[in-house]
């Protein structure tokens, strides 16, 4: 698993991308997380209210 910050809203707060490895599951997939930084010590998982777009510029969403 790995974590990525940045500001994807840009709203000055570091809001983090959380990527999961495909060897979880037998599907060998787990769906990777977007979580919006609240400003004041919480985050709000946004990962299906944000629109995606994957390496190769195809929308997730």
């Amino acid at each position: 698993m790995n974590v990525v910050h940045a500001d994807y809203d840009n709203d000055g707060d570091a809001d983090l991308f959380v990527l999961r490895g495909g060897w979880m599951f037998q599907a060998g997939e787990q769906p990777n997380s977007l979580l919006q930084n609240q400003g004041d010590g919480r985050f709000v998982d946004v990962t299906f209210a944000a629109p995606h777009q994957r390496a190769d510029g195809l929308q997730l969403r």
